[in-house]
């Protein structure tokens, strides 16, 4: 196993699996021009990204597959966002794409697998707002 494959699986295990109250000590994981984008929306930094993980992790469980990678700089993980009880039957999918950057996670892409109007009825259980984060 790569040294980048290791960072990715222990970024994503800190945060999704071991929900984290404090997604930010990861800070030193990424890169300083780090972002991420909700199916290619705008651009976000790594305190967006931290603050929408902390907000997930209270309103839902996520679930990921295994990391994989043919290049050991590109990974991509399948997703599977679901509501607690008793909403439970509600969910979404999607995949993220990681990059990694000189031993950083430099770019991270989130794609949910509905259509709009779908991802914006998922988005009302979640108790609002118009961006869903993994």
């Amino acid at each position: 196993m790569s040294n980048n494959l290791k960072l990715v699986q222990y970024f994503f295990n800190e945060i999704f699996e071991n929900k984290i109250e404090n997604p930010e000590r990861l800070s030193n994981l990424v890169t300083c021009q780090f972002s991420y984008y909700l199916n290619l929306g705008e651009r976000k930094n790594f305190q967006q990204f931290a603050a929408r993980a902390r907000f997930m992790n209270t309103v839902s469980d996520i679930l990921y597959e295994k990391v994989t990678t043919e290049d050991d700089v590109f990974f991509i993980t399948e997703f599977e966002v679901k509501l607690p009880k008793p909403n439970q039957h509600i969910k979404s999918v999607g995949f993220s794409q990681i990059e990694v950057s000189n031993g950083l996670i430099h770019q991270i892409n989130i794609h949910y697998s509905k259509n709009d109007q779908e991802l914006e009825e998922f988005q009302t259980f979640l108790g609002g707002g118009t961006t869903v984060f993994l």
